[in-house]
């Protein structure tokens, strides 16, 4: 299966999350979070059997991350979690933790099974001087993000606390 995020233009942009079949191309199904997700850019991330992908492009603003069963396309959340900023960039899971990019926002760690328990957040924004879009990258107990705007930096957090252990000018 192919899972991949769309955006495409009704009465305003919106997007989907769609399954193709790999072998024939058939639509296996399509999410559309009730008719208003807005325009899918990150990369869904797979991780067993639950497909993690934000909505929004740089510009917008009150987006939010979704978890769906990848093989039914249903919502494996109750709730997706929302932020300020938009969530572009691919999410990581690691050690039952979801850590995600939210631009102003900043990483946002939550609990990969529920989503509802968010554990701790990298604070970004002008005023943090820090905004991440890119996917975090984990290893062991760190998960790594850089940011490109307000600064061009590099982070390394401690996965279960989000204390930050080194920052490296870029």
């Amino acid at each position: 299966r192919l899972y991949f995020g769309t955006q495409y233009v009704r009465s305003s942009d919106e997007g989907q999350l769609v399954c193709l079949d790999g072998a024939t191309g058939e639509v296996k199904w399509k999410f559309e979070a009730s008719d208003d997700l807005l325009p899918v850019f990150c990369t869904p991330r797979l991780v067993d059997g639950t497909l993690y992908c934000g909505e929004g492009l740089h510009t917008h603003k009150g987006c939010r991350l979704f978890a769906v069963n990848a093989a039914d396309g249903k919502p494996a959340w109750a709730e997706p979690v929302k932020t300020g900023s938009h969530t572009e960039g691919t999410p990581a899971v690691a050690g039952g933790k979801l850590f995600f990019p939210a631009g102003d926002d900043g990483l946002i760690a939550v609990d990969a099974k529920t989503g509802t328990q968010r554990l701790w957040q990298l604070k970004g924004g002008k005023d943090a001087g820090i905004h991440i879009d890119a996917a975090p990258a984990v290893s062991g107990n760190r998960v790594f993000v850089g940011s490109g705007l307000y600064s061009f930096v590099a982070v390394a957090l401690d996965t279960e606390t989000g204390k930050e252990l080194w920052r490296a000018d870029l």
